[in-house]
């Protein structure tokens, strides 16, 4: 390489981080046609002082404990105080990626009776009540519903990882192992021809 390459080289860096260091790191500039996700709830955090999760005939009551959360239904649970907090948290933040409309079946998207139904309670005020179905076909985000609101949403898959991991921490009911659908001892392979898996 000739001595006048290299000068051009270092030049050419020193122009360029005179260039970077003057104008500092771009950022990301607001499109007019991108606009913000609405909330999916309108509750400011440090107001909630109770939320309530039910799912196939189990309940979970917890309530504000100073900073933290004290689970008070079942009693005796050993649920996590930081993860109470954590679904709480993913409600609140959870933004609607997709409104469907009313026009749907809600047993289609899991939003019948075997929904999860999730209130969030804040202080001298009505709670808010929320619904979380079937998990969509992308496996991306779960389907949803509010009540006073007809619409089947489409929310963060965060939400059902917290409440599945709340549930994990309830104590768990005996499994009967001699029923032919029970997953301990049943009387044919869980995945037999025909059988749903």
């Amino acid at each position: 390489m000739r001595w006048r390459q290299v000068i051009l080289l270092y030049v050419a860096a020193g122009l360029l981080a005179v260039d970077y260091f003057r104008a500092g790191t771009p950022a990301e500039e607001p499109t007019a046609d991108r606009q913000a996700r609405p909330r999916v709830l309108q509750l400011d955090l440090a107001t909630v002082s109770e939320v309530m999760i039910e799912h196939g005939g189990r309940r979970v009551v917890a309530r504000r404990d100073g900073d933290g959360w004290r689970v008070d239904e079942p009693a005796g649970a050993d649920v996590p105080p930081d993860l109470v907090h954590a679904f709480v948290s993913a409600a609140l933040e959870a933004d609607e990626i997709e409104r469907l409309g009313h026009d749907q079946e809600r047993a289609a998207f899991g939003l019948d009776d075997a929904a999860t139904r999730v209130e969030i309670r804040p202080s001298g005020g009505p709670p808010e009540t929320l619904w979380l179905g079937n998990v969509n076909p992308s496996g991306t985000a779960i389907y949803a519903r509010r009540l006073g609101d007809d619409d089947v949403i489409l929310v963060g898959r965060a939400l059902r990882l917290y409440e599945e991991l709340i549930f994990q921490a309830l104590p768990q009911p005996e499994v009967p192992a001699d029923t032919p659908n029970g997953p301990v001892g049943a009387s044919e392979p869980l995945t037999s021809p025909g059988r749903p898996v």
